[in-house]
């Protein structure tokens, strides 16, 4: 019984589709065929932002870029991630999405995020507090 429930589960996550892999310019250009879902993106960093609003939950946000055009990302929780840096992205995108009091358009909420090559750092730049 106890190897039952973790099979479930492991065949429960096997069997969902794989992401659609989509460009920046597909999701603004029809945002309504990609409403709610599963998509995999990657690009460049641009404008990382942390936010910690009044009311709810702290998050990432920043515009990625892939060289058709730019889609902004949402992550739940403070991600390292830095301007410049190559990422994919794995989420759901949403035409509307809500934040607290802001309301969000055209945007991916990002479920795993994975750094594929950070930016460089100027010389002399420190790696850790002094």
């Amino acid at each position: 019984m106890r190897l039952a429930v973790p099979l479930l589960l492991l065949a429960a996550v096997g069997c969902q589709p794989p992401p659609t892999v989509v460009t920046a310019r597909q999701l603004l250009r029809e945002p309504s065929r990609f409403d709610g879902e599963r998509l995999l993106i990657a690009g460049l960093v641009q404008n990382p932002r942390k936010q910690l609003p009044a009311e709810g939950n702290g998050y990432t946000s920043f515009d990625l870029a892939d060289g058709t055009d730019r889609v902004p990302v949402v992550a739940w929780g403070t991600e390292r991630v830095g301007s410049g840096d190559v990422v994919q992205v794995r989420g759901v995108f949403h035409k509307q999405m809500q934040i607290g009091g802001d309301v969000l358009h055209d945007v991916l909420e990002a479920a795993f995020l994975r750094p594929i090559e950070r930016a460089a750092q100027p010389p002399g730049t420190p790696v850790s507090p002094p």
